[in-house]
């Protein structure tokens, strides 16, 4: 069977056509396939949005600076300034012994613990006597040394008795 020219045309036209869709239906799986992998990656994934970001100029967060404690407190006008002051160089000083890398870590457990002192020995003086208590119970794990737990005997260290 012998194929005259238009009806040849019209079937490697069609081939054509074919090969091409073929190619086109590659492509788009392909496509889509890359998309699905970088909409799933972990890389691809935002941050939680919803997390209070620290502020850009470096300065501690509001309730750092005394915002929360302010209300607390039930701080005076002339009380507010000094009370955030004297939180705010409690930050600096702590942020510049946390970041000295030539301390060891027992120096650095020593000067929080000056740092924490002169803190509060500073808020003592400004707050009156029922202020001070309430900020000693609203972070108790901050303001006071956690108890030391006594030591975990190790059964290996120690055998057992003969009977």
């Amino acid at each position: 069977m012998k194929l005259n020219a238009v009806e040849y045309l019209e079937s490697n036209q069609a081939k054509k056509k074919i090969k091409f869709m073929k190619l086109i239906n590659q492509k788009i799986i392909t496509v889509l396939a890359l998309g699905g992998f970088l909409a799933f990656s972990p890389t691809s994934r935002a941050q939680d949005t919803n997390a209070p970001t620290p502020p850009a100029s470096g300065a501690p967060a509001n309730h750092v600076r005394g915002g929360n404690y302010v209300k607390q407190l039930d701080l005076t006008a002339d009380q507010q300034p000094k009370f955030k002051t004297a939180l705010e160089s409690m930050m600096q000083q702590t942020k510049a012994v946390r970041q000295d890398t030539s301390l060891t870590p027992e120096d650095k457990r020593a000067k929080l613990k000056a740092i924490r002192e002169q803190t509060n020995e500073s808020l003592k003086s400004i707050l009156t006597p029922e202020q001070y208590e309430k900020w000693l119970k609203m972070a108790p794990g901050v303001r006071h040394p956690r108890p030391t737990p006594p030591p975990v005997s190790n059964p290996a260290a120690n055998p057992p008795a003969a009977q």
